[in-house]
């Protein structure tokens, strides 16, 4: 039985908590030291006695032997010290693991996963197959299935992209085909690619913008069971990657599976999507020199 620790002090920690013990099949969830302003304990014990899932509360000792370990927000995504607050919180939950021989892997499931991976890496040691976000992998699955009823298609022939973060996403458009077909080629007529890529782009911000209780916790059960061994899946996450002389994190495509993450072939986009990329990985490069100069 796959044991699941999930940590937080937002509403998300509880909805996240909500779609674990309601997914079918049965798994050991912990939620860690729980804020009962904010994680209403009986409820989600009372919800967890209608199925096979165990749950409780737990502390420290129970870091030990957990397979995922979750870390969602700490605090307010709008307040100017979000980044601040979340990182201390981590660090601390971080080091109680490891000072426990925690071995699993870690799930980042908040706000800016792409800095927090960052740091849950470096503050665990952990081999970097073992972090991961969750990154653009919402995004990714709207792509997917815009593409798929505006051209009629079932989505699983659909490859498309989102790569970067939710604050700097990068549809790769370029490198997107249904079936072997580029999809740029197919987007004429009412679904040119004039009107049918702003829509698109629309919904992505829509979903940025979203209340991330109703919207983030629906993405976890995947990818606890791509951990698990059940069902391996390939989806942009969040990943640490050497970029030139810089260790970055960002959402690519990567295959997940028991053994944690394995990198894929890069997917390269056009001129101008590149040029959004390394954007992004300047603004990145420059927010981590900021805390780390603050350390």
């Amino acid at each position: 039985m796959q044991k699941v620790v999930v940590c937080g002090h937002q509403a998300v920690t509880q909805a996240v908590l909500v779609e674990l013990l309601t997914v079918p099949g049965a798994s050991d969830v912990v939620v860690y030291e729980p804020d009962p302003q904010v994680i209403d304990l009986e409820s989600l014990t009372a919800l967890a006695s209608m199925g096979q899932h165990e749950f409780r509360r737990g502390g420290v000792k129970q870091l030990a032997d957990a397979d995922v370990v979750i870390l969602t927000d700490f605090a307010d995504p709008t307040a100017d010290d979000y980044l601040e607050v979340s990182l201390a919180a981590m660090r601390k939950i971080i080091n109680e693991a490891m000072s426990e021989s925690f071995s699993g892997k870690l799930l980042v499931t908040n706000h800016r996963d792409e800095i927090l991976t960052y740091f849950a890496q470096r503050f665990s040691g952990l081999p970097r197959q073992q972090v991961l976000g969750v990154g653009t992998f919402g995004l990714t699955r709207i792509a997917k299935e815009m593409t798929a009823q505006a051209l009629e298609v079932p989505s699983e022939v659909v490859t498309a992209y989102v790569i970067g973060s939710t604050t700097q996403m990068v549809p790769i458009w370029s490198r997107s085909y249904v079936a072997s077909t580029p999809l740029l080629s197919l987007l004429t007529g009412e679904h040119a690619a004039s009107d049918f890529l702003p829509r698109v782009q629309e919904s992505l911000q829509g979903f940025v913008d979203s209340d991330a209780a109703i919207t983030l916790p629906a993405l976890v059960p995947p990818l606890l069971a791509a951990m698990s061994g059940q069902k391996p899946l390939i989806a942009p996450l969040t990943q640490l990657l050497d970029v030139d002389s810089d260790v970055v994190a960002y959402s690519r495509p990567v295959l997940l599976r028991a053994d944690g993450l394995v990198t894929l072939s890069v997917v390269n986009g056009s001129e101008a999507e590149e040029a959004q990329l390394n954007d992004f990985v300047a603004d990145f490069l420059t927010t981590v020199q900021t805390i780390e100069s603050q350390e």
